[in-house]
Parts: structure tokens; C-alpha cells; sequence
């Protein structure tokens, strides 16, 4: 499986049997990356058509990074991943993380990044996201609640994959260096102040964001202009319409001349009139979506209509579920949306929003009532549509909440059957199996998506779960200590994903102390 500890633990038994444990220990665990898969790839192109002639004209590049250098890279954004989840608050939610995965992971594939080693929301209403060479993708619930449409949210994000495609970090810099990390924790130190006092805290981000522009993270004018270029490229070339780029900058241009304090994003990226007008210009020479050539068959475009209207309604979906999940509606305000004079609505954002708020509520009976009529429609294809399957899953969380696990396995397992790349139901199947007892079959599930997901602790904690429930661990092997080694080896990859290196560390110790006998140290490899 993904443990990040089993290429150490056999080389440090003999250390850790006399109660050392090495100081590197820290700095070595985690360090071996996983064979990079792409988080929902299967659905990476969204049923959207490509250009035919949308060949990306990026300069040649310089040398390559080596496959060590790649992998020390990929330790760096690892290591900013748990640095960023143990100092700020982050939105797990599985649905929202697999959603922009497969955006990203589409502009990926165009700019020929290797698929995304970690996606991290992080629960700030400043506007922002940045990537981490090495696969790291780091976006702001501000940035997601800002954009008017989801190809903003995909400008943003294209800008910064053409910096990390064009190496303009190693060109700044020479080579990876640690202020590029310094400075991203400076950020986070900020956010953390701002919630005792929002005074402290925006002084704070903002000395440390000066700092960043007058050193590491200040592109030049030429590299900004290029991963402008280099953007709307791979915008182009995955489906999204290259007027996005300009027209978000342009709204967070108009926005900076009413606040106090200058976006983050703005900070790194500043926004003259001039690049913007270039962006303008630049952004004209394409089409919105689809070439000249093949504008000319209007059933095609036709099509192209359809899929952008629907590629709409699932992001203000997408943003009414961050929404929710952030605090920043309320129960009235959505009241009012779903019954307007008198009138049910049928706007699917707007039932699932509401949904989701009377299930954190626990309202289960109202959730059930408002999200009833997206579950009862007889067309299939809305049925398997990212809308269909949001209903499913909601359905599901519901019954899981109000303790009815075997009605959520009821509707889990087909829709697994028949999505077994939706790792979100998989998880949910999981949880309704630990509550049924049946660990076997959520061992099945878990053990798998460790190797893929395992940088996500969700997949740890519900593997901890299951040690905790099992009913056949003392008997295994013979050995009472089973249960209580596998118990201690999740929890401790669930800490270390989560920051806490040094908890991680001590759980671990603890295993190995308890794993007694050479088929349980295997266990702790396996």
C-alpha cells in the first residue's frame, strides 16, 4: 500500500529497538513518491470537444528536470502539503477535491505536466491559489466563490501551471531553493493571525507577500507575459474559452482600487494596464472555444452550447456546496431562493445548496424532502450526470449522518459498479461498511486508494476505523498485538499527512515496539 513509512521502517527496527530514533527520520519518511495517477483522469476531458488545430505553440523549453530532480521536487510539494494543512484550515470535501482535480488534471495533460500529485483547498476568502513545482496545486475558497464562471477559476489556474511548465521558478532562482517555502509559510502565518485579529493578520501577509515579490516570487514582466501567452494556450487547447484569463484579472483590477489590501494573487502577479491590455489582444486572436474550422458544422456548435451551459450549472453547484461547507449562507437565505412567492423552484444548485445545509443541520427529513426531486428523475443521462451523481452522493451522506447505513450501501454499490473511478462513492461505500461491520469489504476499498490517494488522511483515518472494528485482528497470526500495530500505523500516516511529523513518528515507534514478531513487522512494510 501508500505508506509513506515503509521504506524506512525495516532499515531503523535495530534504532528503534533501543528507543532511537534517528533525526532524519523526519526528513526521510514520505520522501519515496508513489506512482503519480491522475485523481478522476478518465473524465479529464468533461465530454468537451478539443480544437483540432489547438497545438500548443509554447517555446522550446530548457533541459528537462532529471527523474531525481522531478522526485526531490515532488518531496518539496509534499512537503508544503503538510506544512499547509497543519497551520491553516483546509475544505476536505471529497466531491469539491475530485471536481477540480479533473480541471486541473485536464490542463495538466495539455501543458504535458504529470497528473496532480495533490490538490489542497484551503478555507481563505483572500483570492488566491498558487502551484508548487513537483504537482501541488493550492486553491483559496475566496478565489472559488469570486469567480463568476468556472473558466475564471481555470485562467487562474492555467496562469500558474504555464509558470511551473515553463520552469520560471529554476529560472529565477537557479535551482529549488527553501525561500520559495519560507515565503509560502509567511502566508500561512498571516491567515492564522487574521483569525484573532484581521489587523495583525493582513499586516502580516502583506509584509510577507512584499517580501516574496522583492525576492523569490516576483516572475519578471517577460515571464508573466509568457505564462499569460502559455495559458490561454492550454486554455484553448482543454476546452476553456481564453477571454476568461483577461476578464478575471480585469475584475480583480477593479476590485483592488475599493480594498484596503491588495488580493494575494495581485500581490504576486501585479496586473498593469498594459498586461492587461495585451491580454485582451492576446485572447482575440482565438476563438472562444472552438477553431474556425470547426464552427462550420452548427451542429457541433450547437453541442458546444449544451456542454458550456451544463459545465456552468455544476460550477454554481460546485461554489453553492463551498458555500455551505464555508458558513458563508445561512438557512434563511437559501429558504428564500428555493420558495419564491410561493413557488418551488427547480434550479438544481439551488435544491443542492439547500440539501447540504439542512443535512448540516441535521434536518434529515427536510434534506430528504428538497433533494427528493433530483433523485426520482427517470433520465438516465441525467442520472450519471456530475448533477445526478452529486444527488446519489448526497443522498448517501445523508443516511450515513442519520445512521441508516445499509440504505446508503443500497445506493452506493450499484453507482460503484457502474463509476468505479469515482473515488468520493468509494469512500462513502467504506464508511457504510465500517458501520455495518462488514471490514472486510471496506479493507477492499481502502487498501487500493491508499496507493493513489494516499496523501489524502480521510483514506488513513477510515483504514484506522477499520483496525478499530476488527473483529479477526487478535486472531490473525496468532499474535494479540495485530489490531493494535495496524491501528497504530494508520493513525500515525493520518498525522503525518496532517503535519504532525513528530506525533507520526512516536505512533510509529509504538508499532514497531508492539510488532513483536516477523509477521507482524512485515505488516508495517507490506
Amino acid at each position: 500500500m501508500f505508506l509513506s513509512f515503509k521504506h524506512v521502517v525495516v532499515g531503523s527496527l535495530m534504532l528503534m529497538q533501543f528507543g532511537i530514533i534517528p533525526v532524519t527520520l523526519a526528513r526521510i519518511i514520505g520522501d519515496q513518491p508513489p506512482n503519480a495517477e491522475a485523481l478522476g483522469l478518465k473524465n479529464a476531458l468533461d465530454n468537451q470537444s478539443i480544437p483540432a488545430d489547438s497545438t500548443l505553440q509554447a517555446p522550446s523549453l530548457n533541459r528537462q528536470p532529471s527523474v531525481f530532480v522531478q522526485q526531490q521536487e515532488r518531496k518539496q510539494a509534499e512537503a508544503v502539503l503538510r506544512d499547509i494543512r497543519k497551520q491553516a484550515s483546509t475544505l476536505d470535501d471529497p466531491w469539491i477535491n475530485q471536481q477540480l482535480s479533473s480541471l486541473i488534471n485536464r490542463i495538466n495533460m495539455q501543458a504535458g505536466l504529470p497528473p496532480l500529485t495533490a490538490l489542497v483547498i484551503i478555507k481563505d476568502n483572500d483570492i488566491n491559489a498558487f502551484a508548487v513545482p513537483g504537482g501541488l496545486v493550492a486553491v483559496n475558497t475566496g478565489l472559488l466563490l469570486a469567480a463568476s464562471q468556472r473558466d475564471d477559476v481555470a485562467g487562474v489556474l492555467a496562469h500558474e501551471l504555464a509558470h511551473i511548465r515553463q520552469r520560471h521558478f529554476e529560472q529565477r532562482q537557479g535551482k529549488l531553493s527553501h525561500a520559495r517555502w519560507l515565503a509560502a509559510g509567511g502566508m500561512l502565518a498571516g491567515i492564522l493571525l487574521g483569525r484573532k485579529d484581521s489587523d495583525i493578520g493582513s499586516a502580516v501577509a502583506m509584509g510577507s507577500q512584499a517580501a516574496i515579490i522583492s525576492q523569490q516570487l516576483a516572475f519578471s514582466r517577460d515571464q508573466e507575459r509568457e505564462a499569460d501567452r502559455i495559458g490561454m494556450q492550454l486554455m484553448r487547447a482543454s476546452g476553456f474559452n481564453p477571454d476568461a484569463m483577461a476578464d478575471f484579472f480585469d475584475i480583480l483590477q477593479k476590485r483592488s482600487g475599493h480594498a484596503n489590501f491588495l488580493p494575494d494573487f495581485l500581490l504576486t502577479h501585479p496586473i498593469t494596464p498594459e498586461r492587461l491590455a495585451e491580454a485582451r489582444l492576446r485572447a482575440a486572436q482565438y476563438s472562444p472555444h472552438f477553431s474556425s474550422k470547426t464552427l462550420q458544422n452548427q451542429s457541433i456548435t450547437a453541442l458546444s452550447a449544451r456542454e458550456r451551459n451544463d459545465a456552468e450549472q455544476r460550477f454554481k453547484i460546485l461554489q453553492g456546496r463551498i458555500e455551505v461547507l464555508t458558513q458563508q449562507t445561512n438557512t434563511t437565505r437559501l429558504e428564500a431562493q428555493y420558495q419564491v412567492s410561493g413557488t418551488l423552484s427547480t434550479d438544481s444548485a439551488v435544491l443542492l445548496s439547500l440539501t447540504a445545509q439542512y443535512q448540516a443541520g441535521r434536518r434529515f427529513n427536510d434534506a430528504r424532502r428538497v433533494l427528493a426531486p433530483l433523485l426520482n428523475s427517470t433520465n438516465e443521462a441525467y442520472a450519471l450526470s456530475p448533477q445526478g451523481q452529486l444527488a446519489q452522493y448526497m443522498a448517501a451522506e445523508i443516511d450515513l449522518a442519520d445512521q441508516k447505513p445499509a440504505d446508503a450501501i443500497r445506493r452506493l454499490e450499484p453507482l460503484q459498479r457502474i463509476l468505479p473511478e469515482s473515488w468520493p462513492f468509494k469512500l462513502l461505500l467504506a464508511q457504510g461498511y465500517i458501520q455495518t461491520q462488514q471490514i472486510s469489504a471496506a479493507e477492499q476499498l481502502l487498501k487500493p486508494l491508499s496507493e493513489t490517494l494516499g496523501r489524502l488522511p480521510v483514506v488513513w483515518q477510515l483504514l484506522e476505523q477499520c483496525a478499530l472494528n476488527s473483529r479477526h485482528s487478535d486472531s490473525q497470526n496468532g499474535d494479540k498485538n495485530a489490531q493494535a500495530v495496524d491501528v497504530l500505523r494508520y493513525r500515525a500516516e493520518n498525522q503525518f499527512w496532517q503535519g504532525q511529523t513528530d506525533l507520526a513518528l512516536i505512533l510509529l515507534q509504538r508499532a514497531i515496539t508492539l510488532a513483536d514478531n516477523a509477521a507482524l513487522k512485515a505488516r508495517l512494510t507490506e
